[in-house]
């Protein structure tokens, strides 16, 4: 027989996905959603080295109700601010901390799951339980780090907590590039060792497409995020401290994100300034990687209107932005 909990927590998740869906109830929808994290939760283990499959499974249908809790309890509360919602704690979350809770809870433990290694099951019980098996909702079936990651930042981007959320969508942008053997070949980790070119080449030949996107959209977000947190002295002074070595960083991404898409006139107005934040910064050794992708893109052609708007994308988002940064 498969493990009782996570029959049950998987059919708690079916109905409570139904009032959410199917009859738009999303406070009753919420109610169930808790019964369903309760059983989920109840017994499940600290993760450790090696986990057998079921507490793989049990963790990852844990992790999702978590996620659906949050983002469904955060709806509820601004229905609520709204007054088209009941403010009734039996009726969805008790406040934000709940909410807060659940995002900090399904975040740790995904980062938690990263890292495990799974026993691999008998055969005769996998055989078993795969003819006794309740399907979840598709949504709960797996653990997206990256996904969770920029879910997370978008919560704290809109309570507005830049110290929050602009790590966030720098770790999210980071974990859609898993770095191949040894990890130093990630341009995306803090102190590479490696070469530019052997980084950057690495990651156009195993990039999705639809990686780079995500990713551009993300550290986009992040860069805007703190310029408005800047313009209305939001950032205390040790969120900035804690935040003075990003722009550099977000800029350098940004530029090989844009090279990787042939968009050299972006990439070269990205590179520019952040050679420009990581000087500042006293980083040199990422200043001279800079200047040594600057030196490769003077080698290529620009086309002048792409040029042009690279630059002016650049001038309107970062400047004043990174300069604020680290005068602070």
């Amino acid at each position: 027989m498969a493990d009782l909990d996570i029959k049950i927590g998987a059919d708690t998740l079916s109905i409570a996905h139904t009032w959410e869906s199917k009859i738009g109830d999303l406070p009753r929808a919420y109610s169930v959603y808790k019964i369903a994290f309760a059983r989920l939760t109840r017994g499940l283990p600290s993760p450790s080295e090696t986990n057998t499959s079921h507490e793989v499974e049990k963790r990852t249908l844990a992790i999702a109700t978590a996620m659906k809790m949050a983002e469904l309890g955060d709806l509820i509360l601004y229905a609520r601010a709204l007054g088209t919602a009941p403010a009734d704690p039996d009726s969805g979350p008790a406040g934000e901390a709940e909410v807060r809770e659940k995002f900090d809870w399904a975040l740790t433990e995904a980062l938690r799951l990263r890292t495990a290694a799974v026993k691999p099951p008998e055969r005769a019980k996998e055989e078993e339980e795969e003819n006794d098996r309740i399907n979840p909702p598709r949504w709960a079936q797996e653990v997206d780090l990256a996904s969770i990651m920029g879910r997370v930042a978008d919560y704290y981007s809109r309570r507005g907590m830049v110290e929050h959320a602009v790590p966030l969508y720098f770790y999210a942008t980071s974990t859609l590039f898993p770095p191949p053997n040894p990890p130093a070949c990630s341009p995306f980790l803090p102190a590479p060792s490696s070469s530019f070119e052997d980084r950057c080449q690495a990651l156009i030949a195993s990039a999705p497409e639809a990686h780079r996107i995500q990713a551009t959209a993300w550290l986009k977000k992040a860069a805007k995020l703190l310029k408005k947190a800047i313009a209305v002295s939001k950032l205390t002074s040790e969120g900035t401290r804690e935040l003075q070595n990003m722009p550099g960083a977000m800029l350098f991404n940004l530029g090989i994100l844009s090279e990787m898409s042939n968009e050299q006139g972006k990439a070269r107005a990205y590179y520019e300034h952040a050679l420009e934040a990581f000087k500042a910064t006293g980083t040199y050794e990422r200043a001279v990687e800079v200047q040594d992708a600057l030196r490769r893109l003077q080698s290529q052609p620009l086309n002048s209107v792409e040029g042009e708007e690279g630059l002016s994308d650049v001038e309107s988002l970062y400047p004043s932005l990174f300069k604020s940064v680290l005068a602070k």
